[in-house]
Formats: structure tokens, C-alpha cells, sequence
């Protein structure tokens, strides 16, 4: 009995002294701390240098690969982002965050139907927050995917952002969204009111604009557009993008409402971010 005693002490003892990390996942650790802090050239210096690492020592883990593909992405150089992101694949078949962060690049790069095919890969992670991002960012797809076919029947982001929201009712951008779903798609701006009131409480712009709008409209007083000031430049393109509708023959009507649509929905992103997103489109309709 005494001799199992000591056994069991020496055991304890062994199994729960502290194990040093790894080289490489000390570098990882390092890379994802600067990039925490928005040293994006600083992460993604150190994180090479954890792939690296990792691949001399043969040492197995999708982290460093997934660290460096979000250094990436927020360095705005998405063909490598992939590259990583596929590499983390690799390492971890079936990694939800890899799926996620890949699907968020294509959702950036305007490659709508590559991100929704990507990002459904990530449901099912089992982490709230992650389940969020991931239903906005499909319902972010299909709904630019309908601003680019102008078909307003075409309601399938509607329950990603249903689930986003139901997720995540602390951010704005889900109920900003179906508010302008229930508008346009459904003429039911009672309901639209609800959600944008829902997401202007929540300080989400875009929403407060549009809440002013409607009000506007539903109290008898002249409308104004969803977005109250559109830059010189962006109109230069909203025109573009209005013409090539013309062109495809949608009619005055369906028109006022996609462009409205649009209006809204790009009035969220920074200008220069707006501006490359709707050159994307004028090429996607031409």
C-alpha cells in the first residue's frame, strides 16, 4: 500500500508539471499577439518564421498556417491568405475556423458562391460566436449575389441572417439587414422599421439612416434616399452600375428598389473599400 502511495504521488507529480511549448508554438503565439495589437507586417514576419518552424520540425498544427492566412487577409493579400488557409487544411481536414476565415477571403475578394460553398463548411462548430460570423457572412453573400441579379425574389440570405442575429443580438449588422430584406423584397416596412429601430439602438449607421427614411416616407414627408450623402465619386459609379441594369432590361421599378438596395448596403464599407467593391460589380454586370 505504501509503495502505491508513492507511485500515485510521483504520477501526480509528473503529469501535471508544467510542459514547455513548443518552438513553433511559441512563434505562433507571438505572431497572434502582435496581430491582436494590429501589427499586421509584424505577425506576419513572425508567423512565416512559425510555419517554418513547424515544417522543420515536422511538428503537426494548422495554428501557424491559420495565424498567417489571417495576417494576410488583414494585410489584404488574399491569394496568400488562401494559400494558408488551405495549408491549415491540410494539416487539420475539417478545421471550422479554417473554413470560416477562407470563406470570409472569398466574401472579401466579391467571390460570393465560392464563399457560401466555403463557409456552410464551417457550420456545426459548436461555438456561438464563430456560428455568428459565419451565418452573417453566408447571408452577406447571398444577398450581394441578388444585388448583382436583381432578382428580388431571391430570399435564401434571409434565415443566415435570422440565425445571425439570434446568435449575436448584440450586433446591429444581421437586423440591419432583414430590415432591408422585409422592405424591398416584402413591402412590409412595419417589420422593416422594427429591425432597423433594433439595429440603430445597436449603433449600427447604415440602419439609423434608413430608420430616418422610412419614418420620413410613412409620415407623409418627402422620401429621401436610404443613404443620406453619396459622394461625387460613388455616384459617378452607382450611375455605372444603374446603367448596366437598363441595359439588362430591368424595369424602372425593380430598379429604384435594387439600387436603393445597394445604396444601403455599400454605405457600411470604408470608401476605399466601397469603391473597389462596386468597380467589382460594374465588371460583373457588363
Amino acid at each position: 500500500m505504501r509503495l502505491r502511495s508513492v507511485f500515485a504521488a510521483g504520477f501526480i507529480f509528473a503529469c501535471c508539471a508544467p510542459v514547455k511549448a513548443s518552438p513553433c508554438a511559441e512563434k505562433t503565439s507571438t505572431g497572434e499577439g502582435l496581430d491582436d495589437k494590429g501589427d499586421y507586417s509584424g505577425a506576419m514576419h513572425v508567423l512565416q518564421d512559425a510555419v517554418r518552424l513547424c515544417a522543420s520540425s515536422q511538428e503537426r498544427s494548422a495554428r501557424p498556417f491559420v495565424a498567417l492566412g489571417v495576417a494576410y487577409k488583414n494585410l489584404q493579400r488574399y491569394s496568400e491568405a488562401i494559400e494558408q488557409f488551405k495549408a491549415a487544411l491540410t494539416q487539420e481536414p475539417g478545421l471550422h475556423l479554417a473554413y470560416m476565415d477562407l470563406g470570409a477571403v472569398y466574401l472579401e475578394m466579391h467571390q460570393y458562391q465560392k464563399s457560401i460553398d466555403t463557409s456552410k463548411k464551417a457550420l456545426g462548430s459548436g461555438d456561438p460566436r464563430r456560428e455568428m460570423q459565419v451565418n452573417y457572412n453566408i447571408g452577406l453573400s447571398y444577398f450581394n449575389l441578388m444585388a448583382q441579379t436583381t432578382d428580388m425574389t431571391d430570399k435564401r440570405s434571409e434565415p443566415y441572417f435570422k440565425k445571425s442575429a439570434e446568435l449575436g443580438p448584440q450586433f446591429g449588422g444581421s437586423f440591419f439587414y432583414l430590415g432591408l430584406i422585409k422592405e424591398n423584397m416584402y413591402g412590409d416596412s412595419k417589420a422593416a422599421k422594427a429591425y432597423y429601430q433594433k439595429a440603430c439602438d445597436l449603433k449600427y449607421e447604415p440602419a439609423c439612416r434608413s430608420l430616418k427614411t422610412i419614418l420620413q416616407r410613412t409620415a407623409g414627408a418627402p422620401s429621401t434616399s436610404a443613404v443620406a450623402a453619396v459622394s461625387p465619386d460613388d455616384e459617378s459609379l452607382y450611375d455605372q452600375i444603374e446603367r448596366a441594369y437598363v441595359r439588362k432590361g430591368v424595369t424602372e421599378k425593380s430598379l429604384s428598389s435594387v439600387m436603393t438596395n445597394i445604396k444601403a448596403a455599400y454605405s457600411q464599407m470604408p470608401a476605399a473599400q466601397r469603391k473597389t467593391a462596386l468597380e467589382h460589380m460594374i465588371q460583373g454586370l457588363r
